[in-house]
């Protein structure tokens, strides 16, 4: 499948390429690889941008971006790549924005999108995506075209620290789950393992205890650090809900708004509080996977 992307994007003049999956780090994995199986070398800087949010959202400023780079000529390289990470994180002032750009990107212009979360975006995204959906392949099967991009035991060695992080995570008290969420971005995969950890205990806990675990996340963060928490709790529940197919529209909106939301116009007690209190009413109402 990722031959025939690279075989698709080397005969097209001007294409926009959707990569969907439930593995966000092996798309991205994937897209960065792409420009290189279609050009035959790693293309230069001059002809290759990525626009990653890395927990944020896409904004206006990222697309005027994209449209400046992709106004001029590929300098070394016979396209021009726009890699776009986690394209459901676009609001959608910029996603109307760059509509036209999608559609009608330049003879050399090739924009690469990946998502998880391809029913988020907007209908008028979708259909100017030629979309293609992947799945890590098996440890015990070698792919011939992965092989040049990663080493062979990486989706092993992944699934191992994931196990043994998990297993850390466990034994960890509320205290410190909450300061590796804080700390996302140093390590993600610890970061969103830690809010899983939390959500289940939303869940799981007593109603004593459950106040007793909201004033200890309220007394251990303040202002833009209890803001960025509550988005990135807000996202992994959303995660959460579509991993189990539970789309529950009213909890989603309320989740999404939250996640999207780049100012802290809020109460941000008063949000947690809510999103404690609606997961632990939906993770209740039937067994989850």
């Amino acid at each position: 499948m990722i031959e025939k992307i690279a075989q698709l994007i080397k005969s097209s003049e001007g294409i926009s390429v959707g990569i969907t999956g439930y593995d966000p780090y092996y798309l991205r994995e994937v897209a960065k690889s792409l420009p290189e199986l279609v050009e035959g070398f790693p293309p230069q800087a001059s002809d290759y941008i990525v626009v990653d949010p890395k927990g944020t959202d896409i904004g206006i400023e990222d697309v005027r971006e994209i449209s400046s780079f992709l106004s001029y000529s590929p300098e070394i390289s016979k396209k021009k790549y726009v890699l776009v990470f986690d394209i459901d994180r676009m609001t959608q002032q910029a996603a109307n924005a760059f509509l036209k750009t999608l559609e009608e990107p330049p003879r050399y212009g090739v924009i690469i999108a990946t998502t998880t979360r391809w029913d988020y975006l907007l209908p008028t995204i979708k259909s100017r995506l030629v979309r293609f959906f992947l799945q890590p392949p098996p440890p015990q099967e070698e792919d011939p075209i992965l092989s040049k991009i990663m080493e062979k035991d990486w989706r092993t060695r992944k699934e191992k620290n994931a196990k043994e992080k998990r297993k850390k995570i466990e034994k960890t008290k509320a205290a410190e789950l909450i300061k590796m969420v804080k700390n996302l971005e140093e390590d993600p995969l610890l970061g969103y393992l830690a809010a899983f950890r939390l959500l289940e205990m939303f869940t799981q806990t007593s109603d004593k205890d459950f106040i007793k675990l909201f004033d200890e996340i309220s007394k251990s963060l303040s202002g833009k650090d209890f803001f960025l928490f509550n988005a990135t709790l807000a996202r992994v529940c959303s995660w959460l809900l579509e991993i189990e197919d539970r789309y529950n529209t009213s909890l989603i909106g309320f989740l999404d708004s939250i996640s999207r939301a780049k100012i802290a116009n809020f109460n941000n007690s008063l949000t947690l509080l809510n999103i404690m209190i609606r997961i632990r009413e939906e993770r209740r109402s039937k067994p989850w996977n």
